[in-house]
């Protein structure tokens, strides 16, 4: 097996195109390869090590979907694609910051208090009836991760039971699922009050 630095564009390549058990493998040598990146992520978007952390892991699982979809063309080494991908990322995270948000209090996952998830809140009000619906919008996977996380589920059980690689890729793919049941969530709700 390759050592980090040892392993080519190519070999990384080859191994995420292979069968599961190559994939896992070149997927946590790609990961470690170019984690660098976070500590030396652009100080000019204001991201503390966590959100480079996750910018970075976002940036990870894209090049990841990329190559094993036939959408990376080899026409940029891994490095120059991962970095331009984790620099559009840190720069979405940036922007997001800068706006105004809507306070979310979903960002401790394990964490007993209910009130602190996102999930347990929603599931609590007169929403509920539309929660189920919101759900069955994002796709099967996303509604199972959510599902189990709203039924208490640590990441460290969500990614043994979904088969993640780490806790953190479920943690990240459950952000990203979250995400996209807010704007669900926002859209429904800003169209009720137009009415």
């Amino acid at each position: 097996m390759f050592g980090k630095s040892d392993a080519t564009d190519t070999d990384i390549i080859e191994g995420l195109r292979g069968d599961a058990a190559t994939r896992k493998k070149f997927e946590y040598l790609l990961y470690r390869k170019f984690a660098y990146l976070v500590p030396s992520r652009p100080g000019k978007y204001r991201l503390d090590e966590d959100e480079a952390r996750d910018a970075y892991t976002d940036s990870f699982l894209a090049v990841v979907d990329n190559i094993t979809s036939g959408k990376f063309r080899g026409e940029a080494s891994l490095k120059t694609y991962i970095s331009r991908i984790f620099r559009n990322k840190c720069v979405d995270r940036f922007r997001k910051n800068s706006t105004v948000k809507v306070e979310w209090l979903d960002e401790f996952p394990d964490i007993s208090d209910p009130s602190k998830d996102f999930l347990r809140k929603i599931m609590g009000r007169e929403e509920m009836n539309g929660l189920l619906q919101w759900l069955k919008q994002l796709g099967e996977r996303c509604q199972e991760l959510l599902m189990l996380s709203g039924q208490g589920y640590s990441p460290s059980e969500i990614a043994e039971q979904m088969d993640f690689k780490t806790p953190r890729s479920a943690s990240s793919q459950r952000y990203k699922c979250l995400e996209k049941l807010k704007t669900l969530i926002k859209k429904a709700q800003t169209s009720s009050t137009n009415v």
